[in-house]
């Protein structure tokens, strides 16, 4: 059996945003390029038309809404945003989990609440290893994110081959 106990932090949502950084890039390279031709194209059919108040002038507003909604929307998603909100809401908040032969038991408590589930190893989607984290996507509930310095009992390397027994070709390190 592992055991590992780790507080929430602000380090925690910031190891996440980077394991999903290529993907949010390529869709922000998607979205803003999309926007850009819309409203540029606009702009110029506008200017070529002399007319600003027809359909283009409703895609140039458009536009320009969806980039502040899209900057706002990164404003507020950051780490640390994050992790002020999740603080709010369960103040010192505590995860302990043990990895077991048969699936894991994960123990959150906060001064507000506390909460017991056990899982299979099959609700796990991915796990990765990077930057001494270890990041365990578990379908429809988020990431158990922490460091190999929070494992109490058992090792960063008994936790990594049962990862690799368990999951296959789902971790990574």
């Amino acid at each position: 059996m592992i055991r590992v106990s780790y507080m929430y932090s602000a380090d925690m949502f910031d190891a996440i945003r980077k394991e999903k950084a290529l993907k949010r890039k390529i869709l922000a390279i998607v979205e803003f390029s999309l926007l850009i031709f819309v409203a540029f194209s606009s702009i110029c059919r506008a200017f070529y038309k002399r007319s600003f108040f027809d359909i283009n002038g409703f895609f140039i507003i458009f536009s320009l809404v969806m980039i502040i909604i899209s900057l706002r929307n990164r404003y507020r998603n950051s780490p640390h945003k994050i992790f002020e909100r999740i603080e709010e809401k369960y103040p010192g908040l505590r995860v302990n989990v043990q990895f077991m032969a048969d699936g894991f038991l994960m123990d959150s408590s906060s001064a507000v609440s506390s909460k017991s589930s056990s899982y299979s190893y099959s609700v796990i989607d991915k796990a990765n290893e990077r930057e001494g984290w270890f990041l365990i996507l578990i379908s429809n509930s988020g990431y158990l994110a922490f460091r190999d310095n929070d494992i109490i009992e058992g090792s960063a390397n008994e936790l990594r081959s049962l990862l690799r027994e368990k999951l296959g070709a789902k971790y990574k390190v």
